[in-house]
């Protein structure tokens, strides 16, 4: 078995440990800015600001804070204050998995229906979590390592405390969380995805990641290999707890502000009559007009007058006179 105390080792360990706080890094900045929308609606004011949500907010930035501070004290080219550097990472660390616990809490509380006596047991539990979490602050300390050129924690050992709290109030999360569930039915739905959906798996997800983390503080490997578990875990914690925050208020609450859409007459209720379209004017076709002018007397070769009515009356006898030709009443006076 290999000796993880040896300095080779540690040399290793170390540069293990950069190369995955590197990546731990990018994982979180990947999970964070695909994530920046639920921001967004609350700095458009789409949704209102509730204390779960300030929460949230902490629990997000002050991690992201953290993974910022440990890329700087993993990217050291000369030497600088690592025992500085390491409290900052730690208060701000242990200070994002603080606010990450109380959504966790706020969760069992909603499953449970505000039960006093669970929430009575898990607000002791919590204070003890606090006590823990400055304990651990305070307990913090760093080395430079040129070799790795990293300020590596050392002495995480006393972080046991710390770790094991985190455990077991992440282990009561849990079963509370499915007791309550198994307790009170799927109403026709399946039990699988009411687990799913009400952050069981998550929770189981974190839970396995601590007791992973306590795994390796008991053993006490070296220091290096300590820290990797560890801040997995915390970051673990807070990517699951914030989602699982995300989805609770997505899926359950709506926007504070409508969709606005342009105003109109019917939006407004309001209904005129539909107005009809102006009727085309009559095709007309000009016709040219044909001017007759009648003779309406005329005289005898005695120079006798004739009335109309006379000339009517010769009109109609000379055409009955003429073979082959057929004239019309309302045409009398044609061939005068």
């Amino acid at each position: 078995m290999a000796n993880f105390q040896d300095a080779e080792v540690v040399a290793l360990s170390a540069r293990a440990y950069v190369l995955f706080i590197h990546t731990l890094f990018g994982v979180y900045l990947w999970e964070f800015f695909t994530s920046i929308w639920f921001e967004w609606e609350f700095a458009t004011r789409v949704r209102k600001l509730s204390a779960a949500s300030v929460v949230y907010f902490l629990a997000r930035y002050l991690t992201l804070a953290a993974l910022i501070v440990a890329i700087r004290m993993a990217n050291v080219i000369e030497p600088l204050d690592c025992k500085a550097w390491n409290f900052a990472l730690y208060a701000l660390a242990f200070s994002g998995v603080g606010f990450t616990s109380m959504l966790l809490f706020l969760r069992v509380i909603a499953i449970s229906k505000k039960s006093k006596p669970i929430i009575a047991f898990f607000s002791v539990f919590y204070v003890a979590e606090w006590l823990a979490i400055i304990y651990g602050i305070y307990n913090s300390d760093a080395e430079y390592m040129p070799r790795a050129s990293l300020c590596a924690a050392k002495g995480l050992i006393k972080h046991r405390p710390n770790t094991f709290v985190q455990f077991a109030f992440d282990f009561c999360c849990l079963v509370t969380m499915a007791v309550f569930l198994i307790r009170n039915g799927s109403k026709g739905g399946s039990l699988r995805s009411l687990m799913v959906n009400q952050g069981v798996v998550y929770v189981a997800c974190i839970t396995v990641a601590y007791c992973i983390a306590s795994i390796f503080l008991i053993a006490n490997l070296n220091d290096s290999i300590n820290q990797i578990p560890t801040l997995f875990a915390l970051t673990m914690m807070v990517l699951l707890s914030t989602r699982l925050h995300r989805e609770l208020v997505t899926e359950q609450s709506t926007p504070s502000t409508p969709t606005v859409r342009p105003m109109s007459l019917v939006s407004l209720g309001i209904s005129l009559p539909t107005a009809r379209k102006p009727k085309p004017p009559p095709l007309t076709i000009p016709v040219p007009r044909i001017q007759v002018h009648r003779a309406t007397t005329a005289t005898t070769d005695d120079g006798q007058k004739l009335t109309e009515e006379d000339l009517y009356t010769v009109n109609k006898l000379e055409s009955r006179s003429r073979p082959g030709t057929a004239r019309r009443d309302s045409e009398p006076f044609a061939d005068v």
